[in-house]
């Protein structure tokens, strides 16, 4: 699985700014139409004198919180890695490669013999 993306980070900032009561930065306008015309957003009660509220439908909640799982499942991969790293486990890299060298291993001539062609590996 591929690491979330910038677009979906910023997605989940815009979401999370409606849902808080902050206001859009300059950026996040751009999404204003967006947001409504996907359902995610919906315009609140208009004050007179004021700009309409934004809140989050029913889907843009749901969509926050795959967004914030996400996040916590990278941010969860990321320190796996590390701990693996510091403590010299192989990355997943590193066991790929160990799996295609296992499959260069062949019977020699002799049945008790093992020949294993490294020259790939690495």
């Amino acid at each position: 699985m591929d690491p979330i993306s910038l677009e979906e980070l910023a997605l989940l900032d815009v979401l999370q700014r409606i849902d808080q009561g902050q206001p859009l930065t300059r950026h996040s306008r751009a999404l204003h139409d967006r947001l409504i015309s996907t359902a995610l957003v919906e315009v609140g009660l208009i004050v007179p004198g004021e700009e309409p509220g934004l809140q989050l439908t029913d889907a843009g909640v749901e969509r926050c919180k795959s967004l914030r799982h996400r996040v916590a499942a990278d941010t969860e991969a990321l320190q796996v890695l590390r701990e693996r790293e510091e403590a010299g486990a192989p990355s997943p890299a590193q066991t790929d490669v160990a799996r295609s060298g296992l499959s260069q291993i062949g019977r020699g001539d002799d049945a008790d013999s093992v020949t294993i062609d490294l020259s790939q590996a690495g």
